[in-house]
């Protein structure tokens, strides 16, 4: 696809994203299909040439829009509001589970300050965190990721919960001998938006030394307003505060907003500094690899500046305050009819229930859902079955709710019991409602929202201005640094596309096209990989493949599902010990060259992590695994996972599958395979010896968002048994429910929804084909053959590594030639390049990243390259002349001093 035609279909996308949003009110607010229609539309492989994208765009409204709950629609009310607006095209759960370990490592760091004997393991298995009954089910997953007891207590009759009651859990616990870590409090409960009172919450985690995390998913968007703020009274003892824009704050998913009263604490739990992660503007900068599960991060602060400055204050608090007097208005609708009964009204969501008990008030739901014209939702409270009203769509008006409540009254005539319905007067309804220096930016960007809001057409001309001074082209035919970052037209638009229609799944009720789009397009990369079938969704047997965020969250979800499995297999087995001791004693594998996030994943899954040492070409061998296997279960430790790499980070070497994988069936280990960059290289046929063993996998995980056009956030994620998964990240429900559609997506991964983000897969694929796909990898493969045959074409460089797009040359000499050359490079800012440390030789790591680069372009780079190699040569036999005299060799010898440690040397940024 070219640019005009980018052009053509950029427009396109956005026509149709406008159509839809002025025909929101006309369609239907329910999707319209059974479970399984798409499976009958779609093929089960991905075409072999690429299609037109005015085909693809046409299967969008003939294929994803029936499909689709539209939560964006004015009669839309289930859930909690899912921000969307124009200006905007992270999750609660991963700050909650994040504040969560943050807590655990403080507590057991403060432990060991007072007894350094005490172990790490023995503390973990006693500690204990606090919740509300009433909490966010994210909560109860984040303990079980974290394998922290999560107590969830009692709420008072309003859905709070009281200080006494904490006390009591707290004194309880410390008596049985466990220790309490950290309470998750609730700003807006999931059902009835009830605020616990942190004045008195406060005080008893400030007296316990207890981590106080607050969760204020929803609400927290509510305190833009000033009317508003008491109810956040208690704030100064929290040690972390978290909402989501993305909710009610008009800005696009994904976007959580978490701070820290100490960002020590959270930096010190998930700092993983290897030789690669390190540059020498550390000191200077907000570090927020430290402050997260993945290592990489999409721009979505680009999202909030948009949305802020377009709508500025005045305009974001006129929007939270329409949506409560809405609530309001509905509220005072329900009081006015004495077949129902209001059982909680606060901010934007209001709950009630028919008069005559929790049969009928179901009955109600039941026939409200049948008919299609709202979407509601039911919850439990104070033992009664209620219907949730929150307003949702940025597009409600008192028109909607005029209408959402005739419809409702209407259902309540059909199923009504001998009382009769009071008569009311009709309301009239008001549609009135009330590359630059570190923090080159802090210069140019006011301190505080502006108050009322912006035309675009200031905007725009600013990121010109300010943002893109202060960009790392990541697309420029001149980045070889780290890997490639994928991005094509096709995933541009598709982007657009997800974003403009906004809509979320969790499960399949909440949005069937995107989890059966989802489901198609996992088996289709399957297919193109050459992948074994069992990991196919609809292979007959528990396989099955999902999209996660990053291949960081993707190698936690496999430590974490390894982790459970060995322990359900060890307490099986040893039935005098207790699950706390098994995870004490649990141990996992991976090679010395694995990404960092491997080594992180460690620490968030609280499994140590063996870094193994390589064999001379960078891979893991079967040999060193056995051993370190063997030594480790004759100390007594329990061997759980290990994480092999199919293209490791420095120089995508390629760990013996078949050796590892023969092993780690006979010790029943999980086997994660990170292929990150190096997936994608199995599109073509003759690279998938470099899988060789893969039958062996338990898990395998590539990045379309690297070398695959597909934009990021997009990770695939592949289970042999999805069961596993399920075991460690499925919560057991009251009252178990059959699913309505199989596989359950949402019990694969940390997160409780999901961005659309198939969309994205479904139209590269659909647009490339499978043989665009292998055109583009080959040529990039070329591009590395061709800059290998240039190294070696010159006496002044060796070339240690060259794998796919992957190229590492040095200079010959001592290191400090080489160092010299990057520093040059960097200097000039012509080529982005970054360094290497292999076999205790300091390299240039050059890697083929941006999908504009051509044969040109590698010929520019070695230019660059050798033109900077003569300054210096030149710049070398100056200094030797000057240097002849003794003075001057005298007094340079006496002022030399040497560096204890060469990777200090070294101006090393981020590998995602």
């Amino acid at each position: 696809m070219d640019t005009q035609e980018f052009r053509e279909f950029g427009k396109a996308a956005v026509d149709y994203i406008a159509d839809y949003f002025e025909t929101l009110r006309e369609r239907s607010v329910h999707h319209s299909v059974e479970p399984g229609y798409l499976s009958e539309h779609l093929p089960k492989e991905v075409p072999k040439k690429g299609e037109s994208w005015q085909t693809v765009l046409k299967d969008v409204d003939k294929l994803v829009q029936p499909g689709l709950t539209h939560w964006h629609h004015h009669n839309f009310h289930g859930y909690f509001p899912a921000a969307n607006s124009y200006p905007a095209i992270g999750s609660a759960s991963e700050t909650t589970f994040l504040c969560l370990l943050t807590s655990r490592e403080r507590k057991i760091q403060e432990l060991q300050a007072e007894n350094p004997d005490l172990k790490g393991e023995t503390i973990l298995g006693k500690l204990v965190a606090y919740s509300s009954d009433q909490s966010n089910s994210s909560i109860e997953r984040a303990g079980l990721l974290g394998s922290i007891q999560i107590r969830l207590l009692p709420a008072d009759e309003n859905g709070k919960l009281s200080a006494s009651t904490l006390s009591e859990a707290i004194h309880e616990d410390k008596s049985k001998g466990l220790i309490p870590c950290c309470l998750i409090a609730c700003f807006g409960t999931t059902a009835t938006c009830s605020f616990d009172d942190l004045t008195e919450l406060g005080p008893v985690c400030e007296r316990e030394k207890i981590w106080l995390h607050v969760d204020a998913a929803y609400a927290g968007a509510a305190l833009a307003c000033p009317e508003l703020r008491h109810l956040m009274k208690g704030i100064e003892f929290s040690d972390s505060f978290n909402f989501n824009p993305h909710k009610w704050l008009l800005v696009n998913y994904d976007c959580s907003a978490m701070w820290l009263k100490d960002s020590r604490c959270m930096q010190e739990s998930f700092n993983v500094d290897r030789i690669y992660l390190e540059h020498n503007k550390l000191a200077n900068i907000h570090e927020y690899r430290h402050w997260q599960i993945p290592l990489g991060r999409r721009f979505r602060a680009l999202k909030l500046w948009f949305v802020l400055r377009m709508y500025g204050v005045e305009g974001i608090q006129k929007y939270i305050r329409g949506h409560v007097a809405q609530a309001k208005l509905f509220e005072k609708l329900v009081r006015s009819d004495d077949r129902f009964e209001i059982v909680t009204s606060a901010l934007g969501l209001v709950c009630f229930r028919m008069s005559d008990g929790d049969i009928v008030t179901q009955k109600l739901l039941d026939k409200i859902m049948e008919r299609g014209n709202l979407f509601l939702m039911s919850a439990t409270f104070n033992q009664k079955r209620m219907i949730r009203f929150p307003i949702c769509s940025r597009f409600s008006e008192a028109q909607d709710i005029e209408y959402a409540w005739r419809e409702i009254c209407l259902v309540a005539d059909s199923i009504s019991t001998s009382r009769k319905r009071k008569r009311i007067s009709k309301y009239v309804i008001s549609r009135e409602f009330p590359y630059k220096k570190a923090r080159y930016l802090s210069n140019e960007i006011p301190e505080t929202v502006p108050f009322s809001g912006q035309s675009w057409k200031h905007i725009l001309p600013d990121v010109e201005r300010v943002i893109v001074p202060g960009l790392t082209h990541w697309h420029s035919p001149h980045f070889h640094a780290y890997f490639p970052t994928a991005n094509s037209y096709p995933g541009v638009v598709a982007e657009l596309f997800l974003s403009g229609l906004g809509c979320l799944s969790m499960d399949w009720r909440s949005n069937p096209a995107c989890v059966e789009l989802e489901v198609r397009m996992m088996d289709w990369l399957a297919k193109m990989l050459g992948l074994p079938e069992h990991f196919l969704n609809d292979s007959e047997g528990p396989g099955g493949g999902v999209i996660q965020n990053a291949a960081s969250e993707s190698t936690l979800v496999g430590l974490l599902s390894g982790k459970q499995r060995k322990v359900k297999e060890a307490l099986n087995t040893n039935i005098h010990m207790t699950s706390e001791e098994v995870r004490g004693k649990l141990v996992a594998y991976t090679s010395k060259e694995s990404n960092s996030s491997v080594e992180k994943a460690s620490l968030l899954a609280s499994v140590p992590m063996r870094l193994l040492p390589t064999d001379t070409d960078c891979r893991l061998r079967g040999e060193v695994l056995r051993e370190a296997i063997d030594k480790d279960k004759a100390d007594g430790l329990i061997p759980c996972c290990v994480v092999a790499s199919l293209g490791t980070t420095g120089t995508c070497a390629f760990d013996d599958l078949e050796e590892l994988g023969k092993i780690c069936e006979e010790e029943n280990i999980w086997l994660h395979v990170d292929a990150a960059y190096a997936g994608a290289a199995f599109v073509c046929p003759e690279y998938r010896y470099l899988m060789k063993g893969i039958e062996y996998v338990d898990s395998f995980n590539f990045n379309p968002h690297k070398w695959f056009f597909t934009n990021s956030d997009c990770s695939a994620m592949w289970f042999k048994n999805t069961k596993d998964a399920e075991a460690a990240f499925k919560l057991k429900a009251e009252i178990p429910e059959e699913p309505l559609y199989e596989p359950q997506l949402e019990n694969w991964q940390i997160p409780t929804s999901r961005r659309f983000r198939a969309l994205k897969l479904w139209f590269v694929m659909r647009l490339y084909g499978v043989e665009g796909m292998q055109k583009y990898i080959r040529h990039q493969v070329s591009l590395a053959k061709y800059l290998e045959s240039l190294v070696r074409s010159n006496e002044q460089f060796e070339q240690l590594v060259s794998s796919l797009g992957v190229v590492c040359f040095r200079l010959k000499g001592d290191d400090s030639l080489t160092q010299k050359l990057l520093d040059r490079i960097a200097e000039r800012k012509k080529l982005f390049i970054m360094p290497y440390y292999y076999r205790k030789k300091l390299l240039v790591r050059f890697v083929i990243c941006s999908r504009l680069t051509e044969k040109e372009d590698i010929d520019f780079a070695w230019r660059e390259i050798t033109s900077i190699v003569e300054e210096l040569q030149k710049s070398t036999k100056q200094e030797k002349s000057n240097a002849l005299s003794a003075p001057n060799l005298l007094a340079k010898v006496a002022s030399t001093t040497f560096s204890p440690d060469l990777n200090e040397k070294l101006n090393v940024g981020l590998f995602l």
